[in-house]
């Protein structure tokens, strides 16, 4: 009864927490999808010269620092301008097609940056002109390593894992040493809920929770978990004192 009412315990603690966690980050993909559809919204942006949008950008990625690029990219997949670099072609990127076929914004699964290298998930915010027409697109690169950072800062619990998967899930934030395996296996032990071993016999309790932004396309995965027999060391051992100053007593 006592390791039961303090396993609820545990339980009920971790589920703040990811809440906490989960509300932080959908708070911040929020903020960074706003900043860009005020960009969209701007009056005839495509039509301003090149010069004029690499400042706006420009100005906007130095305010928010989580930005690693910012471009405008036109119908056909050809980047107008960007807030740093040369432009390229973009008409192949997943990203692109998307918009170019729904003609709505939406968030891209992580993917490496052919850029810097960086893992970085793409949003994007179209840009239509008087008649509602699309005539382009606004992109944002957000380094995973700043959601990365964004869970351990609102995280400080160091007995704490913390697993972020995008809709695809693909792994945005996961504790260093855990392949794709590992973390599948936690996926789905934390998605069944309560108590679950991994292959190499951890015991863990993980809880579970989605983060849906329905405007953007955002389904992400979270989950935090714990080893086991650690979080219920205390209590074992208050136990373990208990029975044996009770058989003394007794005898």
């Amino acid at each position: 009864a006592v390791v039961g009412y303090y396993e609820q315990k545990v339980r009920m603690g971790d589920s703040q927490l990811t809440h906490i966690l989960a509300t932080h980050i959908e708070r911040n993909i929020r903020a960074e999808d706003e900043v860009i559809g005020m960009l969209a919204d701007y009056p005839d942006f495509m039509e301003r010269p090149v010069e004029e949008q690499q400042f706006i950008l420009l100005k906007t990625a130095r305010n928010h620092p989580h930005y690693e690029l910012l471009s405008t990219v036109d119908m056909n997949g050809d980047q107008v301008a960007r807030s740093w670099g040369e432009g390229g072609p973009r008409g192949d990127r997943a990203w692109f097609l998307d918009f170019k076929r729904t003609h709505h914004g939406a968030i891209s699964d992580v993917y490496v940056s052919r850029s810097t290298g960086n893992d970085i998930v793409t949003i994007t915010k179209g840009i239509f002109d008087a008649s509602r027409n699309p005539v382009g697109l606004i992109m944002a690169d957000i380094r995973t390593t700043d959601l990365k950072n964004l869970i351990q800062s609102a995280n400080s619990d160091p007995d704490c894992e913390v697993y972020l998967l995008d809709n695809g899930q693909n792994i945005i934030a996961a504790p260093d040493g855990r392949d794709a395996d590992d973390v599948g296996d936690v996926l789905a032990g934390a998605q069944d809920g309560g108590l679950f071993t991994m292959d190499d016999g951890r015991r863990l309790i993980g809880v579970y929770q989605t983060i849906d932004i329905p405007e953007i396309n955002v389904h992400w995965s979270l989950m935090l978990v714990r080893d086991y027999d650690a979080a219920l060391a205390p209590v074992t051992s208050i136990l373990q004192r208990t029975l044996v100053l009770g058989i003394i007593i007794a005898i």
